[in-house]
C-alpha cells in the first residue's frame, strides 16, 4: 500500500507492512534464486493512524541488530514505556496477521486464512537462514 496504514476490516484500526529483502542466486533445492528479509516493520495504528505498537528488524541500522517491539503513547500505555526497543524474536508477518485475527479479532479476507498463513509460514520456516 505505499506505505499507508491499511484499514482493517471489523475495526478502527490499521496496519502498515513494509519489507525489505534481498534476492541472490541459490546454491541448493531453494534455487535458482533465494529471496531473504534484510528488514521489517509490523505496525497497527488507531483511527487517527497514530501508531500503537509495532514489531521492527532492522539490522543495518546502528545499535538496532535485534527484532524488537514498540509501543507508544497513543496506545495509553505508561509513558516510560513509550519508544523503548523492547526485545522480542523474530517475528514473521504470519504470526503478525495471525495475532490481529486471533487476538484482536480483525475479520480476515479469506475464510481460509489459516491455511493460508500456515502454508506461507511452513515454507518460510522450512528455508529461512535466520532463526
Amino acid at each position: 500500500n505505499l506505505g499507508s496504514p491499511s484499514r482493517l476490516r471489523g475495526k478502527h484500526l490499521y496496519l502498515t507492512v513494509k519489507m525489505q529483502y534481498r534476492v541472490s542466486q541459490a546454491q541448493d533445492e531453494r534455487g535458482p534464486w533465494k529471496v531473504s528479509t534484510a528488514a521489517y516493520f509490523y505496525a497497527l495504528h488507531d483511527d487517527k493512524q497514530r501508531e500503537l505498537l509495532a514489531f521492527h528488524w532492522h539490522p543495518e541500522t546502528e545499535g538496532q541488530k535485534e527484532p524488537h517491539f514498540h509501543l507508544y503513547s497513543a496506545s495509553n500505555i505508561i509513558a516510560i514505556l513509550a519508544k523503548v526497543h523492547l526485545p522480542t524474536g523474530r517475528i514473521t508477518l504470519e504470526q503478525f496477521l495471525r495475532f490481529l485475527i486471533v487476538e484482536l479479532t480483525v475479520k480476515p479476507l479469506r475464510n481460509d486464512w489459516q491455511r493460508v498463513l500456515e502454508g506461507t509460514e511452513r515454507r518460510h520456516l522450512q528455508y529461512r537462514t535466520w532463526s
